[in-house]
């Protein structure tokens, strides 16, 4: 199987930054939840999911930011 670090490879000022865009993903996800929720009307079919599930996950990203090189 080839991946990725077999064609090329991230420097260290991605690796960084790749942090930052995983938060950024996790808001996004985060807010849409939250909306869904607050706006979610008592017909609908969708199933509300857990706006808590993205918090925590923005959490860790938040703690854990160690770049391996």
């Amino acid at each position: 199987m080839m991946g990725f670090e077999n064609i090329s490879s991230l420097n260290i000022q991605e690796k960084a930054s790749m942090n930052v865009l995983l938060r950024g993903a996790a808001v996004r996800i985060l807010v849409t939840r939250l909306h869904d929720k607050i706006f979610h009307p008592d017909d609908a079919l969708v199933k509300l999911k857990d706006p808590k599930e993205y918090l925590n996950i923005l959490k860790w990203h938040q703690q854990n930011t160690r770049i391996d090189s």
